[in-house]
């Protein structure tokens, strides 16, 4: 999916595409799923701080199989299932990524699962582990808990044994956000909230 301009989702268009051969550093990933976001919304439509040279391949966040190691990566080797982030090219068949940039598949993680896992779950853990110092115990509000990051943060949560209350804005929502093992849930926007 190319834009040759920023713009929304129908100005962007279907070419074929082949980014080559991987070149020092790099690993060529046939990519098997991707994630969205609205990082990566917001930079197709050319409104994020970093605007990338046009054309431009969106998508943020992949997994797939690894099909050529570049000169000098080491730790890989060809079919291996990987997953990483990148700021753009991962909304095609096939990307060349930074070797450092990307992380083998956990056995028994699929392909979506990973491709989400880098960006919203490090995301959760550096926002509750390295910058809040969570601790046991401690009470957690996650707003839009049914949104990638806010889910994330559900789990990371109750992994770190803090009690977590999820605000989500539907039932639907808020029960995904009590499935990914939040304690209790209120009604994001409900002017209640703080009673909930």
């Amino acid at each position: 999916i190319v834009g040759h301009q920023f713009g929304p989702p129908e100005s962007y268009v279907l070419e074929e595409y082949d980014p080559g051969a991987p070149g020092p550093g790099q690993i060529r990933v046939a990519i098997k799923a991707a994630g969205i976001s609205f990082v990566d919304v917001l930079t197709a439509r050319g409104e994020y701080q970093f605007k990338p040279p046009l054309p431009f391949i969106p998508g943020s966040e992949y997994a797939g199989i690894v099909e050529a190691l570049g000169e000098g990566v080491t730790g890989f080797a060809v079919g291996d299932r990987v997953f990483g982030s990148n700021m753009g090219g991962v909304f095609a068949e096939v990307g060349l990524f930074t070797a450092s940039n990307v992380s083998r598949i956990p056995a028994g993680m699929e392909y979506a699962e990973a491709a989400v896992f880098p960006v919203n779950y490090q995301t959760a853990w550096h926002a509750l582990v390295d910058r809040a110092g969570a601790k046991a115990g401690e009470t957690l509000l996650v707003l839009g808990a049914a949104g990638g990051t806010g889910y994330a943060a559900v789990e990371v949560g109750k992994h770190l044994g803090l009690r977590v209350i999820a605000s989500a804005s539907s039932a639907e929502k808020r029960a995904a956000a009590i499935a990914g093992g939040a304690d209790a849930t209120i009604t994001t926007g409900a002017i209640d909230w703080r009673d909930q």
